[in-house]
């Protein structure tokens, strides 16, 4: 499969440019992840790693580009053996082919250098275990099964016999899983299925900032309700949204939601009165819980008064709500559009009137 030709514009240049350090360097550098997996897909790539074939090989790659480049020096982290290097205003992770050893109360492996096998068994799943050799744009199958799988649309773990380890080890995993079937449209594996729901208890070594940017993206996706369902039977809503409600991710519908407001309609919709603990739980900025709170505070307002006020009601109702009131509309309608069409077309009309004042 040539993949030259599928390398987005905003990468080629990037790309050119690390491929003769690579040649003049004597470096093999690879593209890997969900990067390779996106082109294969032709789907737009994004957050490029490059994996370098040498022990600390990320590392030591990155300073000799930079160098090259005349840019600034990379960020080290020397634990993984890493390195960020930013080119053309793109952060690009720098990486060595790596085995990983962990603790069974962190997600966070100490690691060493490993051969290319041992790297692609220790990533997620095989669709993101292949690998773009930069010197010859070879694509790189070590599993056998990447390729197939994309073409199957199935996630699968890429070690089989292993899957309980790899969910437990990293139970973000079960997260990542849920989010890249929603976003790409693809089945889980049966056996990978069992394995994530046997480990789900296993989140709550993550930290609530890397569940709530799993769960921001897999709130982006198009089947929002599917996920939900699946988040549930998976028996993962109890550690991440204890108290939602969960006959309304069943009974609606999310999809044709304005996507500048579909997270926090989303979210004031399932959660309602209760979004405030919740959303700090998982670390949410102050100002986005706020926003959910007023929405919610609001709508339950709408609720309670059956969508009946007075012009007197709706000025105060318009002014305690009014950096909000787009969001809360498209939660009403949500909900019950019909009920709810003509106050919103009442205030629509006031305020073309100047009558909210």
């Amino acid at each position: 499969m040539n993949l030259k030709e599928k390398i987005p514009n905003d990468y080629k240049d990037i790309i050119n440019k690390i491929t003769k350090a690579a040649s003049l360097g004597g470096y093999t550098v690879y593209a890997v992840g969900g990067f390779v997996r996106d082109m294969v897909m032709n789907r737009i790539p994004n957050d490029l790693d490059i994996m370098v074939e040498k022990e600390n090989g990320g590392i030591e790659f990155s300073k000799f580009l930079s160098k090259g480049l005349k840019i600034s020096e990379p960020v080290i982290f020397e634990r993984f053996g890493t390195a960020k290097l930013s080119i053309d205003g793109r952060e690009i992770e720098f990486i060595m082919p790596r085995k990983e050893y962990y603790d069974e109360n962190s997600r966070n492996p100490d690691t060493e250098i490993g051969s290319l096998m041992q790297d692609a068994l220790r990533r997620d799943f095989t669709v993101n275990a292949l690998f773009l050799r930069l010197n010859d744009m070879e694509l790189v199958d070590l599993l056998n099964k990447g390729l197939k799988d994309i073409e199957n649309k199935i996630i699968r773990v890429t070690d089989s016999s292993a899957a309980d380890i790899i969910f437990s080890q990293d139970p973000l995993r079960i997260l990542r899983a849920v989010r890249q079937s929603c976003q790409l449209g693809f089945k889980i594996e049966e056996q990978t299925y069992a394995s994530m729901k046997k480990n789900a208890f296993r989140i709550k070594i993550v930290s609530p900032e890397r569940i709530r940017d799993e769960i921001n993206k897999m709130l982006e996706c198009q089947n929002v309700s599917q996920t939900f369902k699946m988040l549930d039977e998976l028996n993962l809503l109890e550690f991440i949204f204890p108290t939602i409600e969960k006959e309304k991710f069943v009974r609606y519908f999310f999809e044709k939601l304005p996507e500048n407001n579909k997270t926090a309609v989303i979210l004031a919709f399932l959660l309602g009165k209760k979004s405030d603990k919740i959303l700090t739980g998982l670390k949410y900025p102050k100002d986005f819980i706020k926003t959910i709170v007023s929405v919610s505070e609001g709508y339950e307002y709408l609720k309670e008064h059956n969508a009946e006020l007075t012009d007197s009601q709706i000025r105060k109702f318009e002014k305690r709500y009014r950096n909000v009131l787009p969001v809360i509309a498209d939660l009403c309608f949500l909900s019950d559009k019909k009920r709810f069409d003509v106050l919103f077309k009442k205030i629509n009309e006031m305020s073309l009137k100047n009558e909210l004042i």
